[in-house]
């Protein structure tokens, strides 16, 4: 019995002193590929050739040299068959020294064992080199269905490969993601004819981490697609993504946040100027506060809001205000100019109110006739008057509402 016991130290003695060799021996390894160098690299691989990334690495420094690295690659694939990013470097390798047949072969290996996005794309990029177009679509839709991030690269391959919408949107996954990654990537490369189709699609089912991208949508095609724009608007209304009723230019309702209830100041929402001598706050009382002290700009957009209108129909504009400052004439007008954005020379406007008056609550009307179908602005200025000092007081504006005139037979 005391014999076996000694056997049986001996052996324990032998294998620990074989772990703590092999551990000091793995780290030595491990310390030279991590200085990163060819030879140190080399080295690793000497010490430990059981390492596919030692491999990997070491084909690089190789073919850096001008030598063939495939050995080392393929000694890579060899220890780590289920490594996909192995067998791409190979089919690239192979794809460099026009070994076409190899490179296709190990693109489609790793697929087989690599159920994610990188050897999707690989191949994809791969068929979109070599312009083997009926394979790339496959591989396009393949990848798109994998991709887990930002799909704009793919999308960018595929408008490259044929201009035309439909043979993207033919291969798009189903799902409301890709359909807002399409969106975004079309508003990007300002493919705004392209963009209406989808965003109408992607407003249809929005939900709150698309409101973002569809305001922007609005604000870029206001002016352009206008139609689009305030469908996509409506939309957004509709799903309460933005708190306000939708608008409809054919019933009169023109005017988005009357009250000044909502801060959102996007899309058709009020925008407000800002400057030196103007201070803009919600009232506590309801509605908006406009206060000037005398050392504002001699002329300046105070606040304004993008209207849609339909052609020949007539409208009017009421706004209940109070004003609390001097007698003397303030300034303050309201004004409809037409289309969405400043032209680039100056525009007569639609219509506009006579300076703004008044101590006690009183509604002021404007009526104009749209001559277009498509989206007009509604703007408060103030504009100092001919031979008076900056006018100097509070603006409250309680309401601004929009209906359709009253037609007399």
């Amino acid at each position: 019995m005391l014999f076996v016991k000694r056997i049986v130290i001996v052996l324990t003695l032998c294998g620990a002193g074989l772990a703590a060799y092999y551990l000091v021996l793995f780290a030595r390894a491990d310390s030279l590929f991590h200085e990163n160098t060819p030879s140190s690299v080399k080295a690793a691989v000497l010490l430990v050739p059981g390492n596919a990334d030692y491999h990997a690495i070491h084909a690089e420094y190789v073919e850096e040299m001008g030598l063939n690295p495939d050995s080392e690659l393929a000694l890579a694939t060899e220890l780590s068959p289920l490594e996909s990013r192995f067998w791409i470097r190979r089919a690239f390798r192979a794809e460099v020294e026009r070994k076409f047949d190899d490179s296709e072969r190990f693109l489609r290996h790793a697929i087989q064992v690599d159920n994610g996005f990188a050897p999707r794309s690989a191949l994809m990029n791969y068929y979109f080199r070599r312009q083997n177009i009926p394979e790339f679509w496959k591989a396009a839709r393949s990848a798109l269905e994998m991709a887990y991030g930002d799909r704009a690269a793919i999308f960018r391959l595929c408008f490259a490969v044929d201009d035309n919408l439909a043979a993207t949107k033919a291969i798009l996954p189903s799902g409301h993601r890709p359909l807002t990654q399409l969106l975004l990537f079309l508003l990007q490369t300002e493919r705004l004819e392209d963009a209406a189709d989808i965003a109408s699609a992607v407003a249809a089912e929005a939900e709150p981490e698309d409101l973002s991208l569809l305001l922007a949508y609005t604000e870029i095609e206001t002016g352009k697609n206008d139609a689009s724009a305030l469908a996509v608007w409506n939309a957004l209304c509709a799903r309460r993504l933005v708190p306000f009723s939708p608008l409809s230019p054919a019933q009169g309702s023109i005017v988005t946040d009357g009250d000044f209830d909502g801060d959102l100041h996007r899309g058709f929402d009020w925008k407000f100027g800002a400057a030196d001598g103007v201070a803009i706050s919600r009232s506590y009382a309801g509605g908006e506060t406009v206060e000037l002290n005398g050392k504002q700009p001699e002329s300046m957009v105070l606040m304004e809001q993008r209207v849609p209108v339909t052609a020949g129909k007539t409208y009017v504009i009421s706004t209940d205000c109070e004003l609390d400052g001097p007698s003397a004439d303030s300034g303050l007008r309201w004004f409809v100019l037409k289309g969405a954005a400043d032209a680039q020379q100056p525009q007569e406007p639609l219509a506009s109110s006579s300076s703004l008056q008044g101590a006690t609550w009183h509604t002021g009307q404007i009526t104009f006739t749209a001559d277009h179908d498509g989206v007009d602005r509604i703007r408060l200025e103030y504009r100092r008057a001919p031979e008076t000092v900056r006018w100097s007081g509070t603006l409250q504006l309680r309401r601004v509402s929009s209906s359709a005139a009253t037609r007399h037979p």
